[in-house]
């Protein structure tokens, strides 16, 4: 077993977060009084489309740190920054995505907002431990070349278009 204080910042924090927002996705999310003293009644996290979604990206998420920090060797090469980012991002959103579009909401479901985006935060974090940057970011988002071959940014590939006959000249 790995010594938790050796690890780098990112990964107590991504491992952390996901943890307690792993938790948190059972605790009540919405809640709703009944009338007549008949009490209240509540819904977690995994009620509905966006909570399953978020609570098994959690899921999958701490599976990945877990087998990153034991140095699990993948069958395929995967990146560990790009992976990482992605899913701390999307959790976040969908969290956002939950907690807006659900009535009711409970003092957990804010809770669970804010540990997903500490967990996107040390998504982030680890994604510049493992020498990503912004601009790496940027240039790994494909881009289409403006119509004309006017608007090739640096990093680009230009390509010639195909012709349909021979060119004789």
């Amino acid at each position: 077993m790995p010594n938790l204080s050796a690890l780098s910042r990112g990964t107590q924090v991504l491992a952390a977060a996901a943890l307690l927002l792993l938790i948190d996705t059972f605790l009540p999310w919405q809640s709703i009084e009944l009338p007549l003293e008949l009490g209240d009644v509540s819904q977690n996290a995994w009620n509905g489309f966006w909570g399953v979604v978020m609570g098994l990206m959690v899921i999958v998420l701490l599976a990945w740190v877990i087998a990153r920090i034991m140095d699990v060797r993948l069958p395929v090469e995967v990146p560990d920054g790009p992976v990482t980012l992605a899913l701390g991002g999307l959790i976040l959103l969908f969290a956002l995505i939950k907690n807006l579009a659900d009535d009711y909401s409970t003092i957990w479901s804010y809770i669970g907002v804010l540990l997903a985006a500490a967990v996107a935060y040390g998504a982030w974090l680890r994604y510049q431990e493992a020498g990503g940057t912004v601009e790496s970011l940027k240039a790994s988002i494909p881009r289409q070349q403006a119509a004309g071959g006017a608007g090739a940014g640096a990093g680009t590939a230009s390509t010639t278009p195909m012709q349909s006959e021979p060119d004789v000249t």
